[in-house]
């Protein structure tokens, strides 16, 4: 790395260059980078020069200045027009070589139980315990600090790379004297022994539960600890911590500025659980006092009580509807139609490989018409989770049925991770103007068992295939999925790139890899439209919020495998830099 342009303390931390990453914005106190001018009185207004500037509008794609004022951009341009248009006093920030882009925007992820997860379980993920055996003896560890009768919560378990699914008779061997949950990475299976079913009140008879919930038997018939889908998994929580307004908001606030650390500017969480209407009300207090930005899908059995509360405000149509004084805005509907890939349970048109099995659909096509109906009878776009290609077929079938053939008025209908989409889905998908939003954390840790253990080497060559979208001139936006996959935006997008498989290093599908300015508007110009906000976010015009994200490297000029190691300088939202107190790391 090139440090010649380097001059001066980083932040007021005295820093050198290259080390003021996320560890460093998490104590950073001085809102902008060697301010050499700024007026009295209240946030100044501010004009960024001296270093590359990627605007993510195709009609400018590079400017040598921005300008912002209050909460919006006011110019991108020459360096000499930001100056005049931002004013008398304004704030001159050298770059000193880094990069401003529009901020990173996560169209999907979970803050609710990612930030309960992070602070209220044990961690016992691939990057904590590499087998099955170790994720064993650190909860026989945890088990022995552990009073009798307590239950024992752990999170992000990995079928795959541990080595295979944990069974109720080898947390029985953990331990008896503790109800035991181990919540699996995927966030649709977890595994409980004996006591913990014992606990939730589920007997060897039940199967099954209405809205897709079920437990895993073994060849004998046997319950054998497996928990599969929402319905099933909430009945393990009864031993949980009380989700108390200062539990929730302690957690969420957690994960929301370990995000902002990152360089995210927004997180749409895809899938609120509220039963009561006043749920909302509580994301409105907490969202006057977020470091980012925060969209709401519920999932569409909450639908009618998040109807109840943004009635006072409007609705959600082409454009989000955004509740006023507070950075919270609502977008979308989330149905989750099948499973995971990675456990099987995702549906398919034909069997995974070396199986007969293809995976399960949580409802019905009528069921799943009725309820795509419903969203739009509300007027508001669906969001719907696919990971197979059959349940791909049903959701593109309740779409048209619902919404027509032509793209929505109500706005962007979104598949979700959409990982098993065949040519003529695809072209289908055109022609509804559905639009995808991939999970490439997925391909780099699970690339390789895609292609030798879970769906063969053709279907594989094809996984995630945003070439093909790309092709077919549909947007496609890039996700997370946190807490089932890491929080790692710069990484995501150089695996969108390079489609590199972190397990064994091997390239998946090499024909689906995208340029690197098609995956950046992934997660900032596309991520804008995909949660209604494309006029307000997503790129450095006049006009649009002042959401930034500084980087130490050129992303264009790095190998897209290292992209996860560029430094995010500084993130700001709403005009403002972001300060970000320590906190734990967001798995």
């Amino acid at each position: 790395m090139n440090c010649s342009h380097c001059s001066g303390d980083l932040f007021g931390m005295g820093a050198p260059h290259g080390t003021a990453g996320a560890d460093a914005v998490a104590g950073a106190a001085s809102p902008g980078l060697s301010a050499r001018a700024a007026s009295g009185g209240g946030p100044p207004a501010t004009v960024f020069f001296g270093g590359t500037i990627l605007t993510m509008d195709d009609r400018n794609p590079s400017a040598e200045a921005v300008a912002i004022a209050d909460n919006k951009i006011v110019a991108a341009g020459a360096k000499n027009e930001a100056i005049a248009r931002a004013g008398p006093g304004a704030r001159q920030v050298d770059l000193q070589g880094r990069t401003l882009m529009p901020g990173i925007i996560d169209p999907h992820q979970h803050p609710l139980p990612g930030g309960l997860m992070l602070m209220h379980t044990l961690d016992v993920s691939y990057e904590q315990y590499k087998t099955k055996a170790e994720v064993l003896a650190a909860l026989r560890v945890k088990a022995a600090q552990t009073a009798a009768g307590q239950w024992i919560y752990a999170s992000y378990y990995d079928n795959v790379l541990h080595g295979g699914y944990l069974t109720m008779d080898e947390l029985d061997a953990v331990s008896t004297a503790h109800p035991i949950f181990v919540y699996y990475v995927s966030m649709h299976s977890a595994t409980g022994n004996r006591r913990a079913f014992e606990a939730a009140g589920v007997d060897a008879s039940t199967r099954e539960l209405s809205g897709g919930g079920y437990f895993g038997v073994d060849a004998d018939g046997r319950q054998n600890g497996m928990i599969q889908e929402m319905p099933a998994l909430m009945k393990f929580l009864v031993g949980f911590p009380k989700l108390t307004p200062a539990v929730i908001a302690e957690s969420m606030m957690n994960f929301l500025y370990q995000s902002a650390a990152l360089g995210i500017t927004m997180v749409h969480e895809a899938g609120a659980f509220a039963q009561k209407a006043d749920v909302f009300e509580g994301y409105k207090a907490m969202m006057t006092h977020s470091p980012v930005r925060y969209s709401v899908s519920p999932m569409v059995d909450y639908l009618d009580q998040a109807v109840q509360f943004i009635t006072p405000y409007g609705k959600p149509g082409p454009s989000a509807l955004q509740i006023p004084d507070s950075l919270l805005s609502f977008y979308a509907v989330k149905i989750v139609l099948d499973g995971s890939p990675q456990q099987e349970s995702a549906y398919q048109s034909k069997p995974y490989f070396d199986s007969s099995d293809r995976g399960i659909a949580n409802y019905t096509n009528d069921k799943l018409r009725e309820l795509v109906a419903k969203v739009h009878n509300a007027g508001w776009p669906v969001s719907i989770h696919c990971n197979g290609d059959a349940s791909l077929e049903m959701a593109l079938d309740a779409i048209e049925a619902a919404y027509g053939t032509s793209p929505a008025p109500t706005g962007i209908n979104r598949i979700e991770h959409c990982p098993q989409a065949t040519p003529d889905q695809i072209a289908r998908m055109k022609k509804l103007g559905v639009q995808p939003s991939v999970l490439m954390n997925n391909l780099y840790y699970y690339g390789a068992a895609y292609r030798d253990r879970i769906l063969g080497p053709d279907r594989a060559a094809r996984v995630y295939p945003h070439g093909d979208f790309l092709a077919a001139g549909i947007p496609f936006s890039i996700h997370s999925d946190c807490p089932c996959s890491p929080v790692a935006p710069l990484r995501e997008i150089g695996t969108a790139v390079a489609r590199v498989c972190s397990i064994d290093g091997s390239i998946v599908g090499p024909d689906q890899r995208v340029p690197i300015e098609a995956a950046l508007k992934g997660m900032t110009l596309v991520a804008a439209t995909h949660v209604g906000m494309g006029d307000k976010l997503g790129s450095l015009e006049p006009g649009k919020y002042a959401d930034l994200t500084i980087l130490e490297d050129d992303p264009r000029k790095v190998d897209p495998t290292k992209l996860g190691d560029v430094k995010v300088s500084q993130t700001w939202v709403n005009g403002t830099a972001i300060e970000t107190p320590s906190a734990k790391t967001v798995t």
